[in-house]
């Protein structure tokens, strides 16, 4: 599953075109074409933090206020300034999603067709038998796919075909 990071965009700060009450979720700012065309992304108004779902011109429509980072909706007056920030439940996402990476096993990573995909965690998963020499692999009894690691070149067999 895909993460979906709030969307971000430099130097997105204006101001709000009227008053802004405690439950209104249109705001109107003076100039919208700085912020992000994609959505959802957060706007800081003084101390309180809106989720923007849309952005038509020069206003915002906001789907939530007043739970946004344990944030309070407030009234805010004509002229305050309105900002694009990295909040930190934005950081907050990206480090998430990076530990996740950091974190997943290479067997849970989709292989493209055709690829290899095997379990590394531990040496044994790789390992399924250990021979002092290529002379020495077994004729039969390996089963297509199966590995064998000869010890004395360093090398690691991959059976093509059952035998």
């Amino acid at each position: 599953m895909a993460t979906t990071f709030l969307k971000p965009k430099n130097n997105g700060t204006t101001t709000l075109n009227g008053a802004l009450d405690i439950s209104q979720t249109d705001v109107d700012v003076t100039d919208g074409s700085v912020f992000p065309t994609t959505y959802p992304f957060h706007v800081t108004c003084e101390d309180e933090i809106m989720e923007v779902t849309d952005n038509t011109t020069n206003t915002l429509t906001v789907a939530t206020r007043g739970t946004i980072e344990s944030t309070a909706a407030a009234t805010h007056t004509s002229g305050t300034t309105i900002r694009l920030l990295i909040t930190a439940e934005a950081m907050t996402e990206i480090h998430t999603a990076v530990n996740a990476l950091e974190n997943q096993k290479l067997n849970e990573i989709i292989a493209p067709d055709g690829a290899v995909d095997f379990d590394l965690q531990e040496a044994t998963d790789m390992v399924v038998m250990t021979v002092a020499n290529e002379a020495a692999l077994p004729t039969t009894g390996i089963a297509k796919g199966q590995l064998c690691w000869a010890t004395a070149e360093g090398t690691l067999h991959i059976c093509t075909s059952a035998s």
